[in-house]
């Protein structure tokens, strides 16, 4: 019931699904760093949590789970039984929060996270993960997020909207 209000399940999970829940949740705060590190990737797909941590930091989204601990959902994967990250909400990022512009002129894209964040702090402490983390965030940034990449869909959307706008 302490994991209900906080993790707000969307239908009623089954006995197993709770006890998986709560064996994550021991793992990250409770296991020491060897059986943390040894475990994590049977809780958690650490490549698709260090891509949604990459792309996070890249929108420097201060309302979500790397900051404030909302605007996600956390899904346990039936198929492997690992739990993964999904955003919601993302309306108020690249610099767009009213409320957290002090968090946001010192976001740093190697730490993606504001304050604690307990699980991305141990998953980032594997230097492993570390590495992985930075080629993903630098994979995005000679990509999709590099200057001429987002120039074009900057452009796009511009034209896109812009009979709307200037109708306003």
């Amino acid at each position: 019931d302490a994991y209900k209000d906080k993790y707000n399940p969307k239908r009623e999970p089954t006995a197993a699904q709770k006890r998986r829940l709560i064996e994550f949740t021991k793992l990250i705060n409770q296991a020491n760093d060897e059986t943390f590190s040894d475990k994590i990737g049977e809780f958690l797909d650490i490549d698709e949590f260090l891509r949604f941590a990459a792309v996070n930091s890249l929108i420097s989204n201060l309302d979500g789970f790397f900051a404030g601990g909302h605007n996600y959902f956390l899904y346990l994967n039936p198929k492997d039984n690992r739990f993964n990250f999904m955003p919601w909400d993302l309306d108020v990022t690249f610099g767009g929060h009213p409320f957290a512009r002090g968090d946001q002129a010192d976001w740093s894209i190697a730490q993606p996270y504001v304050g604690k964040n307990r699980l991305t702090e141990r998953v980032l402490a594997v230097k492993a993960n570390n590495d992985l983390f930075r080629k993903h965030a630098r994979t995005l940034i000679e990509g999709p997020f590099s200057v001429k990449e987002m120039k074009v869909s900057i452009d796009t959307m511009e034209a896109t909207i812009k009979d709307a706008i200037a109708a306003l």
